[in-house]
């Protein structure tokens, strides 16, 4: 929908002088020195969609939960999926961790063996061996105010054009 006349105009340039800042800051999905991270994918859909800002916070091992969205390190890189079992391996607290979108997602995400082992995950009549992400790879759980993600929509993708 456009605004008309000068208010369109003057709230376009509003928008773009707040988003681009803020979607730069964003690191380009790289949540790595911030508290932002902008979602590139579809593994999380249809809670998150690619471009979307999402708010970390970086709990310690015991805060986080089943049903948290968490960021982790994965070969060089980052995933955001949520956490489908906690336990513990030795000294390590770990994290069996699953894109919501089961089309592109059908099996939890591979963890480290070496650091958590491996648990039996059982999801609707069905029984996983998986092995969890040590919270050392945990870059931090996505935000949620009373069970809701704090996202701002699709703003990040300007970031993403930028890569």
């Amino acid at each position: 929908m456009a605004l008309p006349g000068r208010r369109g105009a003057l709230a376009a340039i509003l928008v773009l002088a707040v988003a681009v800042p803020l979607t730069l800051v964003a690191g380009a999905g790289s949540p790595v020195g911030s508290h932002m991270a902008v979602v590139k994918g579809r593994s999380m859909e249809p809670i998150l969609h690619t471009g979307d800002i999402v708010f970390l916070k970086h709990p310690p091992p015991d805060g986080i939960r089943v049903g948290d969205v968490v960021v982790y390190t994965r070969g060089g890189g980052f995933v955001i999926h949520r956490v489908v079992k906690v336990y513990r391996h030795g000294s390590a607290t770990c994290y069996v961790v699953w894109g919501d979108n089961r089309k592109t997602n059908p099996i939890p995400d591979p963890g480290d063996p070496l650091s958590c082992g491996t648990t039996t995950l059982r999801v609707g009549g069905y029984a996983y061996t998986a092995s969890g992400i040590p919270y050392s790879r945990i870059v931090g759980v996505v935000v949620s105010v009373h069970g809701s993600l704090l996202k701002i929509p699709y703003l990040g993708g300007f970031s993403l054009l930028f890569r």
